[in-house]
């Protein structure tokens, strides 16, 4: 699987940690183009003349659906070829779309814009979780899954401080800028947040991966075509045979991350818009002082997360990560559920900052417990599956708290506050019932996987293939 080119690493010594400082940039750049929707929604919602209907399916049926269709392909294509490039080639197109929506004119356009992001934005999750393995050490996956889930949360907020602070500083200088004339000022934040994508595309040929697991056993099909990297494939089973053996499983443990996701990520859409009408926050201010509580609340959870990550190396419970989540989603939903009542500003930012620190905590395990949920050869389009399944979610759970809002009243002081807690609540109930209930299947997928990796011995009724048995006997 994507073997790794013949050229001298960047850093001889340790080139993993070059490799994980350029995902996590990519994470923080894709991460950065889709919170500038979020930070921005009043001044767009006021030059565009959009309803909170249209700005929820911005935020979630049309970047759902098209990420879900962009998202298995782009997982099958990394599954074949280097990761690298296609990763790359999903940094340019984020990038030009990011640029393409400050030129935006009306919610159409805007839309088509959000819509070529989105599709670049596919592939965050399947490759960067896909290919972390073949980056790190084994034993630094723990802490680099981390690292990378870390990069996500702590970027949430920092782009949202970071831009609020852009935003403002742009609008009280326009007069002396060079661009003045570009437009209205969140176009012009648009315009900055694509320029970097180029310089990280490059950087991204330069990560040195590390060979698969069972390299020395290859996909015959693929090995006709001399531009497609070697993948290590499970010698019993093929990918459709894979999926009617565990199909329903992974449907149902992806589904209840997602639910879980969406109802901190409910939060994290809406909540700048939110103390802005509650509590009549200038945008800028907002999205300093969500971004600061978010952040605040994030390295909370990551060093709770550290800890727990030092303390579970190698631990022999493969549900001890889901279980985690299960009970960091219960911990939320009380907290979530008081900010319906809040009397200040200060309050409601001081409850979200306890529910994102638990809910971070709890998320940390995603990346681990998504890497076990298919075998080597298979983890890029499984993990890609993620965002096929949830789309329901992924595209209901915004449009739903936009309509809410929109029908409780959406200029008045609580109409959207509390059709965000409502929605948020709904996400996270529905995610603690369904992780319960895959508890048994997971742990059953985890152990079928790690047999199919060589990593265990297959059980003594099931004969050991020629292809597995030979490559055994080379070791």
């Amino acid at each position: 699987m994507n073997q790794t080119p013949s050229q001298k690493p960047m850093m001889p010594n340790r080139p993993w940690v070059y490799g994980l400082f350029v995902l996590c940039t990519v994470m923080v750049l894709g991460i950065a183009a889709s919170q500038l929707l979020t930070l921005l929604v009043q001044p767009l919602r006021a030059d565009l003349k959009l309803t909170d209907s249209q700005i929820g399916h911005l935020h979630g049926s049309v970047i759902a659906v098209a990420a879900a269709l962009a998202a298995f392909p782009i997982g099958w294509l990394s599954d074949r070829i280097d990761r690298r490039w296609v990763l790359a080639g999903c940094v340019l197109v984020w990038s030009v779309a990011t640029y393409a929506a400050g030129l935006s004119r009306n919610f159409e356009g805007l839309m088509w814009a959000m819509v070529v992001l989105s599709v670049g934005e596919a592939a965050l999750m399947p490759i960067i979780y896909a290919i972390t393995p073949r980056v790190v050490p084994a034993r630094r996956l723990a802490t680099a899954n981390l690292l990378v889930y870390s990069t996500i949360v702590l970027s949430s907020g920092a782009a949202l401080a970071l831009g609020g602070t852009l935003y403002d500083w742009i609008s009280s200088n326009r007069g002396v800028l060079p661009w003045r004339d570009a437009g209205e000022s969140w176009r012009l934040v648009f315009f900055i947040a694509g320029i970097a994508g180029p310089v990280v595309a490059l950087m991204l040929f330069m990560v040195k991966l590390t060979p698969a697991p069972a390299d020395a056993v290859t996909d015959a099909s693929l090995l006709k075509h001399s531009y497609f990297a070697r993948v290590a494939v499970p010698t019993a089973q093929t990918y459709t045979q894979f999926l009617r053996t565990h199909g329903v499983s992974i449907v149902l443990i992806f589904t209840a991350l997602g639910a879980m996701n969406m109802g901190w990520f409910t939060l994290a859409i809406w909540m700048p818009a939110v103390l802005s009408r509650s509590f009549g926050t200038e945008v800028s201010a907002a999205g300093v002082a969500f971004g600061g509580a978010s952040m605040a609340a994030s390295v909370v959870g990551i060093a709770v997360g550290l800890w727990w990550a030092s303390r579970s190396q190698g631990a022999p419970d493969p549900v001890a990560g889901l279980r985690m989540v299960r009970h960091g989603s219960l911990a939320a939903i009380p907290v979530v559920m008081l900010m319906a009542w809040v009397p200040s500003q200060t309050a409601l930012l001081a409850l979200t900052g306890v529910a994102i620190a638990i809910l971070v905590i709890a998320a940390a395990q995603a990346p681990t417990i998504m890497q076990n949920m298919a075998p080597t050869s298979f983890v890029g389009r499984t993990i890609a599956l993620c965002v096929l399944v949830i789309l329901p979610i992924r595209a209901g759970a915004p449009v739903a708290v936009g309509w809410l809002s929109d029908r409780f009243g959406a200029d008045t002081p609580t109409g959207l506050l509390h059709a965000m807690v409502m929605v948020g609540v709904a996400m996270l109930v529905f995610a603690v019932v369904l992780l319960y209930l895959c508890e048994q299947r997971y742990r059953r997928l985890v152990a079928s996987n790690r047999r199919a990796d060589g990593l265990e011995p297959l059980p003594a009724a099931v004969p050991v293939p020629a292809a597995k048995a030979q490559f055994d006997h080379h070791e």
